[in-house]
């Protein structure tokens, strides 16, 4: 059977599912918003005498899926942006390329492998560039001391 479904959403923040995403983080009045919609619109559903029809509004065959165009590889953190620069970790997870290499929560990768890294949004294409099995070099900033890890990276 068929159903149809819609998904809502009250924006995002740089706090977004992370450890960091506490209910102050919450968008009260857009939620309130979303609520209200939704509520109407369950009322109308629940009063058509007609109900909902599902109709497939493209009944030909599926396009071929698209290659992937992620990361190849996955490095077992979750990055955020600093204000001093760098890509802060805000959480590695056990088992992972970061973990092995004895990158911690609160690390700020400031170089990858030999490029420095001093935001997010230049160490992801750095990321897209590399195979499993890379075996690169990771410079931290732990405190007050600069470290240099070696990572094998791995797929996701």
């Amino acid at each position: 059977m068929e159903v149809p479904y819609l998904t809502f959403h009250a924006g995002n923040h740089d706090e977004y599912h992370t450890p960091d995403d506490t209910i102050d983080t919450i968008n009260v009045p857009g939620a309130v918003r979303i609520t209200e919609m939704l509520t109407a619109i369950a009322i109308d559903i629940a009063t058509n005498p007609k109900g909902l029809d599902f109709s497939d509004p493209d009944p030909e065959p599926k396009p071929e899926p698209r290659p992937r165009t992620g990361p190849k590889v996955r490095t077992g953190i979750i990055p955020s942006p600093t204000s001093d620069g760098g890509v802060l970790v805000r959480r590695v997870f056990e088992s992972t390329s970061a973990a092995d290499a004895g990158i911690e929560a609160d690390d700020i990768i400031i170089k990858w492998n030999g490029t420095d890294t001093p935001d997010v949004q230049t160490w992801m294409p750095l990321l897209l560039e590399h195979e499993p099995g890379d075996e690169i070099s990771v410079t931290i900033k732990r405190g007050d001391e600069t470290i240099e890890l070696m990572m094998i990276l791995r797929a996701p």
